[in-house]
């Protein structure tokens, strides 16, 4: 032991049978399955997890005559419990914990997890351990108390403090995920050596932690890791994975951290941000949060399977992220281990069975309802500025209707002594009106029979005048039925015109589209003409009596085009019904030259009643009005569209929806009567007093009625600093999870969380500021095999960087990295050909990189498609996007390697560092060393410098004698340089910058 600690004297005496920590796991690993919550499960009607029901077959003292010991150790094989067929026997120490405990009275404790945070603490107290003065040479925080009599009542101490560049690298790559600049490590040292003695060093400490949490790249790095517990992605899932626009809700929480928002206000906001009583759009966008589930868009789902499915989402996501419970346990029958009921679990899920939304939207991209809108200062002023536009053009058309009568006489007279082509001979045409119900505007539709023919080598034309509200079939003529064999006009959602003449869709067809939209709301006159000549050039669209420029889509048209179809105006079966007014609709059969269409379009405008046609088509003044308007007016949808970003969020109906149990959470089979929502009954439920919607929840998350939200979260906070938890099982607090190593420090550092209202920075600050954070993480063989996960903390924390942060660092080191904040996701490189490999390709088509700053951003906002997650990401156990994640996996696998040496990021990186570390060289070991403080934050030793020195010289002499190898290696990637740039010398500079970033130690944090 080290003298430091010779303060201590070790105290003599049994270690009394503690129940939470010794006798519930083995009742619950053992026992509950037939005797604990789950009455489907529960044999002889004895409950385990219940004092009571333990007493009928323990007696209090009488271990020896009681009915459990009977059982344990029975060799009946009919009567031991537990049984053979269950597999899981109990160890001879098992059995003996439990004949102690029962010998000592069978004490009954609540589940620790479930007990309130206790706020008085003696770290020292339940240590057989006596404290015999002060220990200020090694303490920092009076967490690391803690730490400290745990170590020696194990009869362990600390490890030596880790010298101070490690402690540098370790705090940036835990504070910001990213490793500190060789600037800022020589700064640090620089500040830390002229330093005075132990305060003074630390002192040096705390400016460099304050630095960290007050930097964008902590709330980054912050965020990263709670997308991981949000299920964040920019795609749907499932077989379509259509995209989704989600990451003003992922820039909520950036905003949110680099604030450093109050934990409880973090969690209020995102539970029932709409509903609080200073609700905003930024408590409002908050609530995406519980829409970052994955959204059905197949056709043939069932609607309310689906909503189902997405309110079990948010119920289990809440309960997981926030109170550390596997609720999902108890959705088809009561949880088998904890206090959880199939009840509790209905009423849980109601807070949000009320959201007014569907369970499938089929075919639908983007975002979907509720959603909210959110206006920069800057689209607002240029809305307001496109809205005074609308208002002026109004005023004028105002004052030029107003005076358009005159107008009007002269323009007829004038047109009057024209001379008029001659015109087809009219043919009036009978049919039957069909009313199509309500929306924009008046609809209707007019069934023509089958009296005019269409045919594809015969020429014909149609004009009509058209008012329209929406968009849809204008007319028709077309089997939908016969490989849409016939033609039609329609127009498009974006207003514009399209003419089909179709034999077999889409093989053997003619498709135009006008390239100028038809404005809504507007009388305009349309034609289509046609040659018969079978070619797209052949058919001409006509607006207001001028040609229109249109776009070929389709011009393979060889085959009949008549159909059994009748002619309808304003509908036709698949491309939906005409919102709007129809006047003069005229069909000819010959090709109109240009005087007879412009003559169509006067014709109407001359007659009875022809003002409007005449002010719409043919009144200069009325119409630049129009178009001043209709520009200001496609402005502001375009703005709208385009310029205002949208989040999905949470919004109730104006009346809940019923909750019930469903039978084996079968969506079909609700049962019993309605059930309010509540919190689980071992809780106590909200009260009388509380609001049972999501609001009541919010605040009971953080109220002094739930001690599982401060005890996960700083949990979930130490886990960051140290790669495990206090409680190891991050996702599950239950019976089954892992007991907390020290549950006096988890509950000192939540009740000190609280304390200080919640203040995430105040906590991380305080951890990597103490001395058992600041621990060395060498040790011993003895030491690794005595606690190879560290659970004693008695040395400093190690293990393999995230995969992000592996990609950062890259990036960092080789300054490539990108450091803007927040915005839609990019696409750096990944592999050809994954996205085609899908079922379904959502309409994406091939993956497409980013270009310029969008390559080399930093790996939270790398675009998350839910159904090909980034490979080189997913290779360093980056999680799916499906669900709730709390903890990754942490894996070292060939294949790692393999993307960290060729991987396009990575040889770019290695090239850009290679040429950092060429042009730093006075000499090769100066440039070695630049490599070496940038990549591990240390210099090399002598013996280090000679192996490099040897590998690049060996590099360099390879590379000299294989210029295609230079071209290839440092012509990768977007940034390459010029082929007469690539030098040998580079390349092999480039090898050892790979083989820097590609060291253990450099993809650790030690």
């Amino acid at each position: 032991m080290n003298p430091g600690f010779l303060g201590l004297l070790f105290l003599a005496g049994g270690d009394p049978i503690d129940f939470d920590r010794d006798v519930l796991p083995i009742l619950s690993d053992h026992c509950f399955h037939c005797h604990g919550p789950d009455a489907g499960t529960r044999q002889a009607d004895l409950r385990l997890d219940v004092h009571d029901d333990v007493l009928f077959v323990a007696e209090p003292g009488e271990a020896a005559s009681s009915e459990v010991m009977d059982r344990v150790l029975q060799e009946n094989p009919k009567r031991v419990m537990p049984p053979p067929e269950f597999q899981k026997p109990l160890s001879t120490e098992q059995i003996d914990v439990l004949r102690r405990w029962i010998d000592e009275g069978v004490v009954w404790e609540s589940h620790w997890a479930y007990a309130p945070v206790k706020s008085s603490f003696q770290p020292w107290g339940d240590a057989p351990v006596a404290r015999m003065g002060p220990l200020s040479a090694w303490e920092q925080d009076p967490l690391d108390e803690f730490v400290l009599a745990h170590l020696l009542t194990e009869g362990l101490s600390p490890s030596p403090e880790a010298d101070p560049g490690t402690w540098f690298r370790r705090v940036n790559l835990d504070l910001t995920g990213l490793p500190p600049t060789v600037d800022a490590l020589e700064s640090f040292l620089s500040d830390f050596g002229d330093s005075d003695g132990r305060d003074g060093r630390q002192a040096v400490r705390e400016a460099a932690v304050d630095a960290l949490l007050e930097s964008e790249a902590h709330a980054e790095h912050r965020t990263r890791e709670w997308l991981d517990l949000a299920r964040y992605a920019d795609t749907n899932g499932y077989q379509n994975d259509f995209r989704r626009d989600q990451w003003p809700w992922r820039d909520w929480v950036l905003r949110s951290f680099a604030e450093n928002m109050p934990y409880d206000r973090f969690v209020a906001e995102q539970v029932a941000g709409d509903l609080l009583p200073d609700a905003d759009e930024q408590s409002i966008l908050a609530t995406g949060f519980q829409r970052n589930h994955r959204t059905v868009t197949e056709a043939g789902s069932i609607d309310e399977e689906w909503r189902v499915e997405n309110v079990a989402d948010r119920a289990e996501t809440t309960a997981t992220a926030f109170l550390g419970l596997t609720l999902a346990c108890a959705r088809c029958h009561d949880h088998k281990y904890d206090a959880l009921t199939q009840k509790d679990y209905y009423r849980f899920y109601g807070f949000f069975n009320s959201i007014d939304e569907k369970g499938v939207y089929t075919e639908t991209r983007g975002n979907v309802p509720p959603i909210v809108r959110l206006y920069s200062a800057e689209v607002r002023a240029r809305l307001d500025e496109l809205e005074a536009r609308e208002r002026e053009a109004d005023r004028r058309l105002v004052a030029i209707e107003a005076s358009a009568a005159s107008r009007f006489e002269a323009w007829r007279a004038s047109t009057a002594r024209e001379e008029r082509p001659q015109l087809p001979e009219v043919v009036l045409l009978r049919g039957r009106m069909e009313a199509l119900g309500h929306g924009a505007g008046p609809k209707g539709s007019l069934d023509l029979g089958t009296s005019v023919a269409f045919h594809g080598d015969e020429p014909f034309s149609v004009s009509l005048w058209l008012k329209p509200e929406s968009h849809g079939a204008v007319y028709s003529r077309m089997n939908d039925d016969d490989s849409y064999r016939g033609t039609d006009l329609v127009l498009l959602d974006s207003m514009k015109p399209a003419v089909h003449l179709i034999h077999s869709w889409s093989s053997n067809a003619i498709k135009v589209i006008g390239k100028q939209a038809l404005e809504r709301g507007r009388w305009q006159h349309v034609a289509v003409t046609y040659d018969g000549s079978g070619k797209a050039s052949g058919v001409e669209l006509w607006l207001d009596g001028v040609l229109q420029e249109v776009t070929v889509e389709r011009d393979a048209l060889d085959g009949a085009i008549e159909s059994e179809a009748p002619l309808l105006l304003g509908t036709r079966r698949y491309a939906g019904e005409l919102a709007g007014e129809m006047a003069d609709f005229r069909v000819d059969g010959v090709d109109l030259d240009p005087a007879q269409v412009l003559e169509h379009a006067r014709h109407r405008a001359r007659g009875e009643g022809g003002l409007p046609f005449f002010m719409a088509a043919f009144d200069f003044e009325s119409r630049a009005a129009r178009v001043a308007r209709a520009e200001a007016a496609a402005e502001r949808a375009r703005v709208e569209r385009e310029d205002i970003p949208t989040a999905m969020v949470l919004r109730d109906l104006d009346e809940p929806r019923a909750t019930y149990l469903l039978d084996r959470g079968r969506y079909d089979k609700p049962v019993g009567e309605p059930l309010e929502p509540d919190v689980p009954e071992v809780f106590g439920g909200l009260g009388a007093d509380a609001p049972h919607d999501r609001l009541g929840l919010a605040r009971w998350l953080t109220s002094a009625d739930n001690p599982l939200t401060p005890r996960v979260a700083v949990n979930r906070v130490w886990a960051s600093f140290f790669g495990e938890g206090l409680v190891a099982t991050r996702d599950d607090f239950g019976v089954r999870g892992d007991r907390p190593e020290s549950p006096g420090l988890l509950d000192y550092l939540s009740h000190e969380f609280v304390k200080s209202g919640w203040d995430l920075r105040a906590l991380e600050r305080r951890i990597a500021l103490s001395s058992t954070y600041g621990q060395s993480s060498a040790a011993s063989a003895d030491a690794l095999e005595r606690d190879p996960r560290n659970r004693l903390l008695a040395r400093g924390p190690r293990h393999r960087l995230d995969a992000e942060t592996i990609r950062d660092q890259a990036l960092l080191v080789a300054g490539l990295l990108v450091q803007e904040v927040g915005g839609p996701s990019v696409k750096p490189y990944q592999p050809d050909g994954l996205w085609k490999e899908l079922a379904g390709g959502a309409g994406q088509g091939a993956y497409v990189p980013s270009v310029g700053n969008g390559l080399f951003r930093r790996s939270l906002y790398t675009y998350r498609k839910r159904t090909v997650p980034h490979p080189t990401l997913t290779t360093f156990d980056a999680p799916g996007f499906e669900l709730c994640s709390v903890q990754r996996a942490r894996t070292n696998t060939p294949l790692q390697a393999l993307a960290t040496l060729n991987g396009t990021t990575y040889i770019e990186a290695a090239r850009h560092l290679g040429q950092r570390m060429m042009d730093a060289a006075t000499g090769p070991s100066r440039g070695l060393q630049v490599g070496g403080r940038a990549v591990l934050a240390r210099d090399f030793s002598a013996e280090e410098l000679a192996l490099l020195e040897s590998a690049l010289a060996r590099h360099t002499l390879d590379f000299s004698d294989d210029a295609e190898a230079v071209q290839a290696l440092l012509g990768e990637g977007a940034t390459a340089p010029p082929a007469e740039q690539r030098t040998a010398e580079w390349a092999a500079y480039t090898m050892i910058a790979s083989t820097l970033l590609n060291l253990d130690e450099a993809l650790t944090k030690r």
